[in-house]
């Protein structure tokens, strides 16, 4: 039985004490680096040890689940490294790529097995998308469009997500899960483009990326002010003989638009990325071999895209982008 220590107590370790708590494989040993109020609701919730020490809950797990603010996680991990224990860490996986850089070197240094949390990679309906792509069964990829959007985090810590010096805004802590699909489905473009909107009604980034022509993409993500606002993720995907629409709000959550007959019904599981991330990662650290996605280079790559789409919305003017 694997054991699992999960860092930080808020709204995204909920999250994925909840995976964690539907997998057979692991135990939780206990949460810890986190104020009281936050233990506490952990422990109301869930049945799980609270530890206050973090030297101690690395002393009984083999791996830890970074759920910390982003300024946290490279202290996290290089902890853990140290500790000779592997790590699954939240995205984005730093604010910087000097820091991301530090990260993979101690685990890879250590010899321990790092992975990030960038759970589209498992999500169904992006799964399904990736499969698309690669395997081109709707001719090739035209145009993209990926949007989030979702109410004001203002049930962070202190505000910690809402402080761009802390979280990186929405182009960092929102956009990033796009910006990794992004990566994922194409690699790196030739430049991005973005503008970036930041008023007390809405907070938001728009990103072109630039790939010499097809496929077209494009990404959007923010936080409105409206607090009974409801998340949603969505994209389209125009290939050259289908249309693929995603949008979490509707039932079925992908619809297609086929030339002629009735379009196929895709296979697409019936779980969520969290799930089947939590999954893989054990696996990884049971068979002991790093991930075949979602690495550190793999998260690196995807905060440097984001990073530049930041850059060009600050600049004004289009990033060439070398990650």
């Amino acid at each position: 039985m694997i054991r699992i220590g999960i860092l930080g107590a808020g709204y995204i370790a909920h999250t994925h004490i909840k995976a964690w708590l539907d997998n057979g494989e692991v135990e939780l040993s206990g949460v810890s680096w986190a104020s009281e109020s936050s233990l506490n609701k952990i422990l109301n919730k869930f049945d799980v040890p609270a530890v206050n020490d973090v030297d101690e809950l690395l002393a009984q797990s083999d791996a830890v689940d970074v759920c910390l603010p982003t300024g946290l996680h490279e202290e996290a991990v290089l902890r853990a490294a140290a500790a000779g224990k592997h790590a699954l860490c939240e995205k984005p996986m730093a604010a910087t790529l000097e820091a991301a850089d530090r990260m993979a070197a101690a685990c890879r240094d250590a010899g321990v097995i790092f992975m990030a949390a960038h759970c589209l990679r498992f999500w169904p309906e992006y799964m399904y998308l990736k499969r698309a792509v690669e395997r081109g069964q709707h001719g090739r990829l035209l145009w993209l469009d990926l949007e989030r959007f979702s109410s004001f985090p203002d049930w962070s810590s202190r505000g910690w997500l809402t402080d761009t010096a802390q979280s990186g805004g929405p182009a960092l802590d929102l956009h990033i899960h796009d910006a990794d699909m992004i990566s994922y489905l194409l690699g790196a473009p030739r430049a991005v483009s973005a503008r970036e909107i930041s008023t007390p009604s809405c907070m938001g980034i728009a990103v072109d990326y630039d790939y010499g022509g097809a496929p077209v993409a494009h990404a959007r993500g923010g936080w409105i002010a409206q607090r009974n606002y409801p998340f949603h993720m969505a994209y389209r995907a125009v290939f050259e003989s289908a249309v693929a629409e995603f949008d979490s709000r509707n039932t079925p959550a992908v619809r297609f638009t086929w030339p002629r007959g009735k379009p196929p019904a895709p296979f697409i599981q019936k779980t969520d990325g969290y799930r089947l991330q939590a999954k893989h990662f054990a696996e990884c650290v049971a068979n002991k071999k790093q991930p075949e996605t979602a690495t550190a280079q793999d998260a690196r790559d995807s905060l440097a895209l984001a990073l530049a789409a930041r850059e060009s919305a600050r600049t004004g003017r289009p990033v060439e982008f070398s990650a």
